[in-house]
């Protein structure tokens, strides 16, 4: 599963991207960061450390794919992923409104972006 952000133009899909961050560097996005040059992780302590989304730009679209920046390619488990994926989302569908973007969720994976799931 990938999540998908659409803005009206590239431009507009880079400022979405610049905002989010902004938006969680000020805290106004509760329990996630910014790590590194382009992660985004939960900072809860159950799921610190099982994975971050990278958000990836391809034309106008931002795709946030799950992803383990240390051990890449990974797998992690289907509570997990579920809980990174529909967090994340809810946040998104939130600040769509705010910033003009539409959010959707797609059923397939981002090739060599997202993670494998385990049972």
């Amino acid at each position: 599963m990938a999540l998908i952000v659409t803005g009206k133009d590239l431009t507009n899909t880079i400022d979405i991207l610049h905002r989010i961050t902004r938006a969680m560097e000020n805290g106004r996005i509760p329990d996630w960061e910014k790590i590194g040059t382009n992660y985004f992780r939960n900072t809860k302590a159950e799921l610190r450390n099982q994975a971050c989304f990278r958000p990836t730009i391809k034309e106008d679209r931002l795709y946030f794919g799950l992803v383990n920046p240390d051990h890449p390619p990974f797998s992690v488990t289907r509570a997990t992923y579920e809980k990174y994926h529909s967090m994340f989302y809810g946040i998104l569908v939130h600040l769509s409104w705010q910033l003009y973007f539409t959010v959707e969720q797609t059923p397939d994976g981002l090739k060599d972006v997202d993670a494998d799931i385990a049972d």
